[in-house]
C-alpha cells in the first residue's frame, strides 16, 4: 500500500490540475481567477501546482463558488461538469467586479442594467 504522503501528495497535485483546467476553460488568468475567488496570486499559484498543503474548505468553496461550481465538484475525481461560455462569462465578470473600484462598479452596473433592458426591450418588440 502506498505511502498516506505519497497519496495526498499525489491528490493535491490532482486537485491542482482540476483547478488549472477549470481556470483555463473559462479563459481566466491566475490573477484573474484569485481575485474572482478573492485569494491572493500566491495561494492561487500554490493550489495549481500542488504545493498549498491542506488548502482548508474555505479556500476550496472561494475556488468553486466563484465559477458557481461546488466543492464537491472541485474535489471529484469523476466526469467534470460541461463548461459553458455563460460559466466562462460569469467567471471572467466576477474577476473584473472585484478588482473593480466603486466608481467602476457603478458603471459595471449601468452598463449591464442598459444591455439586459436593451436585450429584453428588443425580445418584446420581436413577440409583438
Amino acid at each position: 500500500m502506498e505511502d498516506f504522503d505519497t497519496r495526498l501528495g499525489q491528490f493535491f497535485a490532482d486537485l491542482g490540475r482540476r483547478v488549472r483546467i477549470a481556470r483555463e476553460r473559462r479563459g481566466l488568468t491566475q490573477v484573474e481567477a484569485a481575485s474572482a475567488a478573492e485569494l491572493t496570486p500566491n495561494v492561487w499559484s500554490k493550489l495549481e501546482n500542488g504545493r498549498f498543503v491542506n488548502p482548508g474548505l474555505r479556500t476550496l468553496a472561494r475556488v468553486a463558488w466563484s465559477w458557481d461550481g461546488s466543492v464537491a465538484d472541485l474535489l471529484s475525481e469523476g466526469p467534470r461538469p460541461v463548461d459553458t461560455p455563460r460559466l466562462r462569462h460569469r467567471a471572467q465578470l466576477a474577476a473584473l467586479v472585484r478588482r473593480a473600484d466603486d466608481d467602476q462598479l457603478q458603471l459595471i452596473v449601468a452598463l449591464a442594467r442598459a444591455v439586459v433592458t436593451q436585450d429584453a426591450g428588443a425580445a418584446s418588440e420581436r413577440e409583438a
